[in-house]
């Protein structure tokens, strides 16, 4: 989806930005490359953020924020991992604490250290996911975890009772397994409905995103936060446009839009 101008142009200090990664490990076949960003690629997305004056904040410091009045700072972000790969702890980890910065893990409680079984029909290749003594270890390290459900179902297509269980028994698995209160919900496939979204409110989340690309601000509504999707197949360049327009569209005519409908719009200004 492309941003529009309006979007585009909310203030800077009153925006943010939610990235959205998988599993970070080298793609094992073309399937593989949407969800498998390469380590090195993964570590140059955090080395320029931190370089480039971007306010990395995990999800909770930034509705924290919104909840005490508190400013965002200019050029925030947030970085998210959906599912809990094994590998967001051997390569994502020492990235993230290199460059202090935080992020949120979605879990699906009941693949914990198991395999991505639910997947492998479609992409091909079994990978492991967090155990509890790695999640604990990232969880004192900073990190903090979301919950994903228990199975990683569209929720949509559930009957009420089976995506109650889903989404409430989600929560508290891992609210007993890190004895810390689970505030953030992601939806799997990024598919929810209203009914759906009532349910995670209703089960004590505080946020629950999708994976609508956007920018998100106070207006947003907090159980429909946007996230931009970041691929292993982005190059720099795309990387960088990504989050400049908080869009998922990392063509080249986006900019030359971009600047040309403000180009235009000063013009129409000084007539």
């Amino acid at each position: 989806m492309i941003p529009t101008l309006g979007e585009l142009m909310y203030p800077a200090n009153a925006r943010f930005a939610v990235l959205m990664y998988h599993s970070i490990a080298f793609p094992e076949n073309g399937r593989e490359k949407h969800l498998s960003c390469p380590p090195p690629l993964f570590e140059r997305h955090m080395r320029y953020l931190h370089s480039s004056g971007y306010s990395a904040l995990s999800l909770t410091d930034i509705f924290d924020r919104l909840a005490h009045g508190k400013e965002i700072p200019e050029k925030t972000v947030s970085i998210t991992l959906d599912d809990g790969f094994e590998d967001n702890y051997e390569h994502a980890y020492p990235v993230l604490r290199r460059y202090q910065i935080p992020a949120t893990i979605f879990l699906i409680s009941g693949w914990i250290g198991k395999t991505n079984a639910w997947m492998t029909g479609h992409q091909g290749v079994v990978r492991r996911m967090l155990t509890w003594r790695q999640i604990r270890e990232m969880q004192s390290g900073g990190i903090e975890f979301g919950a994903h459900t228990v199975s990683h179902p569209r929720l949509s297509g559930l009957d009420d009772s089976a995506a109650t269980s889903e989404i409430l028994a989600s929560k508290q698995d891992l609210e007993a397994g890190l004895n810390r209160e689970v505030r953030h919900f992601a939806y799997p496939y990024g598919d929810w409905s209203d009914s759906v979204r009532d349910k995670v409110r209703k089960a004590g989340f505080v946020t629950a995103s999708g994976t609508r690309p956007g920018f998100n601000n106070p207006a947003t509504d907090r159980f429909e936060l946007r996230r931009i999707d970041i691929r292993g197949t982005d190059s720099m360049r795309r990387f960088r446009q990504k989050v400049l327009f908080g869009t998922n569209d990392g063509g080249w005519p986006l900019p030359l839009r971009y600047y040309g409908e403000r180009f235009f719009k000063k013009i129409r200004g000084r007539a």
